[in-house]
């Protein structure tokens, strides 16, 4: 019990007991000063993804817009030019409507697009598809080009690591990887990005939805497209 009788060591353990509630104190405040700063970075965050997917969802509606009225044109122009030849003003008109599905990213449009140019019968229908499939590919290329920009990206490959393509610049297939998104994806922004980051690994000069000119490279190097 000297403890107990003992005045000096009771002063001291007092003091201890006060010190070591001050530090509790100030561990406390600087936990919650630590809460208030993750919620509003998490807020931050938050705010900025969606705000991102809202642009995207704003530009592709812009180019859907924008290309109504230029196919609607194009039709028109077509069915006067080719009113006697019904075979040819078929091809047209689905090659107009290619032309639509393709500028709101579905794939599907993309590649009636890519077949009426390579395979109709008709020169006409041909040229013109071409003509299409170009303006189509350029428009992807630029837009997405300076989606790069605005998030900073150092090239395509680094912008892999802001989209969902399940392969990044760090992937060790990442040639096989990129050429897997650009058979199966349906999403037309992402297989533009996919392009430009395989254009960059390869050092090949690729256009934009050439998918033959994807295929005729990976057979020349089919360890590098097979790759797992």
């Amino acid at each position: 019990m000297e403890f107990w009788n003992n005045v000096e060591i009771l002063r001291k353990t007092a003091a201890t007991f006060q010190w070591f509630a001050i530090v509790l104190v100030f561990l406390g405040g600087l936990l919650q000063i630590a809460q208030v700063v993750i919620d509003r970075r998490e807020k931050s965050l938050s705010q900025i993804i969606d705000s991102e997917k809202e642009s995207i969802q704003a530009e592709r509606l812009r180019i859907a817009e924008a290309s109504a009225e230029d196919t609607q044109k194009a039709a028109e122009s077509l069915r006067k030019e080719l009113a006697d030849n019904s075979g040819v003003q078929s091809e047209m008109d689905r090659a107009a409507n290619a032309l639509a599905q393709a500028r709101v990213g579905l794939r599907q449009g993309l590649e009636e697009l890519i077949r009426l140019k390579d395979s109709s019968p008709s020169k006409q229908v041909r040229e013109r598809a071409t003509v299409l499939f170009d303006s189509v590919s350029a428009d992807y290329e630029r837009f997405v080009k300076d989606r790069m920009q605005e998030d900073g990206a150092k090239n395509a490959i680094d912008a892999l690591k802001y989209n969902d393509l399940g392969v990044t610049a760090e992937s060790p297939n990442l040639i096989s990887g990129l050429v897997k998104v650009l058979r199966t994806e349906k999403e037309l922004y992402q297989v533009t990005y996919a392009f430009l980051a395989l254009r960059e690994a390869t050092k090949h000069e690729l256009q934009v939805f050439d998918f033959a000119a994807i295929e005729e490279w990976c057979a020349r190097h089919n360890a590098e497209c097979t790759k797992k």
